[in-house]
């Protein structure tokens, strides 16, 4: 019973001890560079969608609260281009990749297309 007993507490705190990394963090900009910039055309899909999922999230609020948009994006801007913008800045901001992929993307959205004269 004593073996069996120790057997299960190291097994346990062997799971416990065992770094989570086996699963994607789906919040970092770390895994979404490496979807990003993956040769899979589904992952670069992902990808894509994230920032139309993002950039419709952005539109919503500021249609629903009557506020202005955060950044002033040309209409003329397809989402292949915002996704290149984010990957661009996530390269060049090795730093910055840990926080939350839609951090990173508000952030390069912001610089890229920052709004002049209070218009948004």
């Amino acid at each position: 019973m004593v073996k069996r007993s120790l057997a299960l507490a190291i097994s346990l705190l062997s799971a416990w001890a065992t770094p989570a990394t086996a699963v994607p963090d789906f919040e970092s900009g770390n895994t979404w560079l490496e979807l990003c910039q993956s040769k899979d055309t589904g992952a670069q899909g992902s990808c894509t969608w994230f920032v139309y999922g993002f950039s419709q999230g952005i539109t919503a609020q500021a249609v629903g609260s009557g506020k202005q948009k955060i950044y002033c994006q040309p209409e003329s801007v397809t989402y292949g281009q915002a996704r290149d913008i984010w990957v661009k800045f996530m390269v060049d901001n090795p730093a910055e990749r840990h926080r939350p992929a839609g951090v990173l993307l508000m952030i390069s959205l912001i610089k890229a297309f920052p709004c002049s004269d209070g218009k948004k």
